[in-house]
């Protein structure tokens, strides 16, 4: 995750910042980014990324600060083509935590993450996911009862697999889950959270 950078212009034409999904610069790009930003979250689809970090001599006083980043595994595997869809699979009975972008620190504005959980399903084992909300705050505007900004919504009955995103089980905002705690009924759980354009620290859930 970079916590803060600083490049010269935001078409990159001269200082810029390249992440490839990969171990070199042969791997795949997942994007140029240079101008100002905090708190940009990238993922990749396997165990490394290479940071190419590219600028021009100039001057002392045309220098720029720069960039600060650090990186935190994660034991979900990251959709390829996505901006932070996360397919999590089951290998026997495991647990594990599910978070929001950049938690705990204030999700970024204006991203939809979905969070595709799997049990093992096969001859010997049909599990079932159970997820507990430990941290929860999704902020609402000022006056409203509903979910009007930033949401969790949660599907336990497999409605992702006829793209029937519209029949959630239940959509969750405000700064405690209601339920706190949800079992799917067959093998898997889905999760689709809109961040909105207000900003809160997100959700944890085991």
């Amino acid at each position: 995750m970079f916590n803060k950078y600083y490049c010269y212009n935001e078409f990159c034409p001269l200082d810029y910042v390249k992440v490839y999904d990969g171990s070199d610069n042969s791997s795949a790009v997942i994007g140029t980014y240079c101008g100002q930003q905090r708190n940009l979250v990238l993922y990749s689809s396997e165990n490394s990324l290479f940071v190419l970090f590219s600028t021009l001599k100039r001057t002392a006083n045309t220098q720029n600060r720069g960039f600060k980043d650090f990186i935190t595994e994660y034991h979900g595997e990251h959709i390829r083509g996505s901006e932070c869809d996360q397919k999590i699979l089951s290998k026997k009975e495991t647990s594990g935590f599910v978070v929001s972008p950049n938690f705990p620190y204030p999700y970024i504005p204006k991203v939809v993450c979905r969070y595709f959980i799997y049990g093992m399903q096969d001859s010997q084992h049909l599990e079932r996911v159970r997820l507990e909300f430990l941290k929860f705050t999704i902020q609402m505007p000022k006056g409203d009862a509903t979910c009007t900004d930033g949401y969790l919504k949660l599907y336990l009955k497999g409605q992702e697999a006829t793209d029937s995103y519209d029949k959630f089980d239940y959509e969750m905002c405000g700064n405690k889950s209601n339920p706190s705690l949800v079992v799917s009924d067959g093998p898997r759980l889905v999760m689709v959270f809109s961040s909105g354009e207000l900003q809160a620290q997100g959700f944890k859930a085991k």
